[in-house]
């Protein structure tokens, strides 16, 4: 298998993490402009960021998974949001505590976000790729 073909089989994936990490550079921007910046609370600033973060993949999924703004998909990346932004808060809130006894608010901060987003990452992808495979399906064959 070639590089042309390796990418064109993984596409879908590839859209997802670039639509993924725009969501995420927003989220970590307006998190961090609150938090540091605005000295708010962790988690009304973590929880702010992953709202701005997610508005714009939602938006953001058309392109990936060719699916249409339905109630039904709004719900299924609200259910996937919920629970990711769950368990980003609790990572973020548990790492924070740990880093910020070894750096500066900031340091703890961005190192912090980052492991935070790891784990909803994945589970979201997971979780949307399995809801909507029926359309991955489908859009796998227009892309070839």
């Amino acid at each position: 298998m070639n590089l042309k073909d390796l990418i064109k089989s993984h596409m879908t994936l590839i859209k997802y993490m670039a639509a993924a990490f725009s969501g995420h550079v927003l989220n970590f921007i307006t998190a961090y402009v609150l938090y540091i910046g605005l000295d708010r609370s962790l988690i009304f600033s973590n929880t702010t960021g992953l709202i701005v973060g997610f508005l714009f993949t939602f938006l953001a999924s058309k392109i990936v998974f060719h699916k249409d703004h339905s109630l039904k998909g709004f719900l299924v990346y609200l259910g996937t949001f919920l629970l990711g932004m769950v368990l980003d808060n609790l990572i973020i809130k548990l790492a924070s505590a740990f880093f910020i006894k070894f750096f500066k608010k900031n340091i703890a901060f961005l190192i912090s976000k980052v492991l935070s987003g790891i784990v909803p990452f994945a589970v979201s992808y997971i979780l949307r790729k399995k809801i909507f495979k029926s359309e991955i399906g489908r859009a796998s064959c227009r892309e070839r």
